[in-house]
């Protein structure tokens, strides 16, 4: 998203959800525009320096998002929100057949999460949940699971 995308959003009264990839110069303006970060373990050790996605989840959030998720792929995610910081460890389906877009599919449960004003805990299960079913499918939009069932797994203990 651009700085002036952002801004722009802010203006109207929308909330700023960005997924930071790696860092761009920048980057600090539009994370004190956003309410929602989702990061890279990667992007947390190039702009911060910090390699426990715990620690890097809270630091972020001191830029000024309300929601603040750093991903590590299989080791899982780490969320601070509401002044707390929560890890959910991966939901690594039998077979993992493509990995590609998994970081889009939690991105976007991310941000179907803190719409629906779910709890922080709610919102990173769903998360991992969602971006475990994407992994155990190939292909792209085809491969995204939906809300039912990312509900249903969850509810099977997955």
């Amino acid at each position: 998203m651009s700085l002036r995308a952002a801004k722009e959003v802010k203006a109207h009264g929308g909330l700023v959800a960005i997924d930071t990839g790696s860092p761009k110069p920048g980057v600090e303006e539009i994370l004190k525009l956003a309410d929602i970060v989702n990061a890279p373990r990667k992007f947390a050790e190039q702009f911060l320096g910090e390699s426990d996605i715990k620690k890097a989840s809270r630091a972020i959030a001191e830029y000024g998002p309300k929601t603040v998720c750093v991903t590590d792929g299989e080791n899982g995610a780490a969320m601070f929100a509401k002044g707390k910081t929560r890890f959910e460890p991966a939901t690594t389906p039998p077979q993992v057949v493509d990995t590609n877009g998994a970081g889009d599919c939690f991105s976007g449960a991310l941000i179907h999460g803190v719409l629906q004003k779910w709890s922080a805990e709610r919102i990173l299960r769903f998360c991992t949940v969602s971006a475990g079913i994407k992994c155990s499918r190939l292909g792209n939009d085809e491969a995204l699971p939906s809300s039912e069932e990312i509900e249903q797994a969850i509810s099977s203990g997955n």
